[in-house]
């Protein structure tokens, strides 16, 4: 964040990338409580116009693909990843779910639908049959975020969805 942390990001690039460790910046999102605004996000582009660096896109498979870009500088270990939900919208390729303490289904953090796997649970379904209604549910267009959608129209409380 801008005039909170921005200071200290190349010690963390060099330290991340000498140390084989996958550093990731996520963007700042407008979030329930997280006091965001304008002034003190910094976007991807930003952020990699500050480093300088001759990064190289990884095109590495042993994890699953999501909505981090990952990067690698020729001749060092480590990786830089950026998740850029707001300079760069991921939405028509989010492969994302998360599920929370309360048995909650939700597909996009920035929209508010969601679905109940408890019922399910309750009633002592196959998991088969729990693996078809969430293959139904994430099908739906209306169950994920709408593409291009604006991020400040919904601020979701991270804490409730673990984040």
């Amino acid at each position: 964040m801008r005039g909170v942390n921005d200071s200290e990001v190349t010690d963390f690039v060099n330290w991340a990338l000498e140390s084989k460790i996958d550093l990731r910046f996520i963007e700042y999102m407008a979030t329930r409580n997280s006091g965001w605004c304008k002034e003190k996000y910094i976007s991807e582009e930003e952020i990699r116009e500050k480093l300088n660096l001759n990064l190289e896109p990884d095109n590495d498979n042993t994890d699953i693909r999501g909505p981090a870009r990952r990067y690698r500088m020729k001749g060092y270990p480590g990786r830089i990843s950026f998740i850029s939900a707001v300079s760069r919208s991921f939405c028509r390729t989010c492969n994302r779910l998360r599920l929370t303490s309360s048995g909650e289904l939700l597909g996009c953090l920035f929209r508010d639908n969601r679905v109940s796997l408890l019922p399910l649970l309750r009633e002592k379904r196959t998991v088969d049959e729990i693996a078809d209604f969430i293959r139904r549910s994430v099908s739906c267009e209306e169950f994920r975020k709408i593409p291009d959608a604006r991020l400040e129209e919904f601020k979701p409380s991270m804490k409730a969805v673990g984040g």
